[in-house]
């Protein structure tokens, strides 16, 4: 059996989940590049660590955040289908 986690092991599981998920989430946001196979891969892995983690704290905002990749990842399509029209200032360049 492993020897119990320190503080900051501890912190760096808490923190490296979230740095990564708002990495995503703010260049879906703000620079509106919508790389889907990227996005599904990283919410795969924030299923899986919600899946395997035993600490409540990982455990619990792995899903968070894996819903919120899922969320911002399915917007645009979410958004199409719902009938939102696209503005000449949100319609791509080349297509």
């Amino acid at each position: 059996m492993y020897p119990p986690a320190t503080i900051n092991v501890s912190m760096y599981q808490c923190t490296v989940p979230f740095i990564t998920e708002a990495d995503r989430s703010l260049e879906c946001i703000y620079l509106h590049v919508r790389e889907l196979a990227g996005s599904l891969v990283l919410a795969w892995y924030l299923f899986g660590v919600f899946a395997q983690q035993e600490t409540p704290a990982i455990h619990w905002s792995a899903l968070g955040l894996g819903v919120v990749v899922v969320l911002y990842t399915l917007k645009p399509f979410v958004a199409r289908l719902v009938g939102r029209r696209s503005s000449g200032e949100s319609a791509p360049l080349l297509g």
